[in-house]
């Protein structure tokens, strides 16, 4: 084993360009939202006692779209995190076995991602032939999406398809609605329907419509709208649009992790620093960020979502 070299590994330099396009995003989305280029009218019959129910309705103004730009942005903070995880199964074969710059690109060393143990023996099969160790084999196992339930979720796997999909095609990014509102009366009164709109919002539709039923009341009718937005990705192979910041956000903390599973044995003081830094506030950033972009029912459902299974056997922390 070669001494530990002052600078990041180029791993940890990965993720610390990941992070930058994050930051730069996150900076412009909120700028974007300050200018309030998207906003929601509200048509409600509040007032008309006569009617037997309350109707509300909001209808989207859109000033100007989101930037196209966002999905480079998003894309480039994709690639640098899956570079960083084949980045980190090359430092293993310089460390480990001596490989060199033509080594590893004689051998096509990366970090496999795969939804089934099948695939993942063939990807073995070809890291055992260039030498791979059978300590970083088991790792890499471990790190493996199947694990996870049989529900990949947000982690590894998602990662790989949306860096495939950014090879390709533009990813696309687009405002999407959130609902969150109810009527306070005493006593509460009974909802009779309520249709909210997915997917991408556009100038001029009919977001969400609730109705009410009327009933006598000794208070005062108070509306209590939350209708906003958050910035989205379209997810083509599970046909949704999933929040572009929780996306960045739990896959960037999965590559992280993995990528110190696979060379914490070759980290200088550098990489150290920056595991440090991480995992002191990853708590606190995911559930700002989850915060940031879904109401608290809206978390439970996307969570439920993906899995129970998935979620409980994530490689995320819970602290150390």
């Amino acid at each position: 084993m070669t001494d530990n070299p002052p600078e990041l590994l180029s791993c940890f330099g990965k993720l610390l360009r990941a992070r930058t396009h994050i930051h730069e995003l996150v900076e412009a989305m909120n700028a974007f939202r300050d200018e309030q280029h998207y906003t929601f009218d509200r048509y409600d019959n509040s007032d008309a006692d006569t009617d037997p129910l309350v109707r509300v309705q909001w209808r989207v103004r859109v000033i100007e779209p989101i930037p196209d730009t966002w999905a480079y942005i998003v894309g480039d903070a994709i690639q640098n995190m899956r570079s960083a995880l084949d980045h980190a199964v090359g430092q293993v074969a310089r460390q480990r076995l001596g490989f060199g710059d033509a080594d590893v690109q004689r051998c096509r060393l990366q970090f496999p991602i795969c939804d089934s143990a099948a695939d993942f023996r063939k990807a073995r099969a070809d890291l055992q032939k260039a030498g791979m160790p059978q300590d970083v084999l088991k790792a890499l196992a471990r790190l493996q999406p199947y694990n996870n339930g049989g529900d990949p979720g947000l982690g590894l796997a998602e990662l790989r398809d949306l860096s495939n999909l950014d090879k390709h095609r533009q990813i696309t990014v687009v405002a999407q609605g959130i609902y969150d509102s109810d009527v306070t009366v005493d006593p509460p009164l009974e909802l009779v329907n309520k249709d909210v709109k997915r997917g991408p919002l556009t100038d001029g539709m009919v977001f969400a419509t609730v109705k009410w039923k009327r009933t006598p009341r000794s208070g005062e009718l108070v509306l209590r709208p939350s209708v906003r937005y958050v910035e989205s990705l379209f997810v083509p192979w599970r046909d949704e649009y999933w929040p572009v910041g929780v996306v960045l956000e739990m896959a960037f903390t999965d590559v992280v992790l993995a990528v110190e599973e696979l060379v914490r044995d070759h980290m200088g003081p550098l990489d150290a620093y920056f595991m440090e830094q991480y995992l002191d506030g990853a708590d606190e950033r995911e559930d700002k960020i989850l915060g940031l972009v879904a109401t608290d029912d809206q978390i439970r459902e996307f969570r439920a979502s993906l899995g129970e299974a998935a979620r409980l056997g994530s490689t995320r922390p819970t602290g150390r």
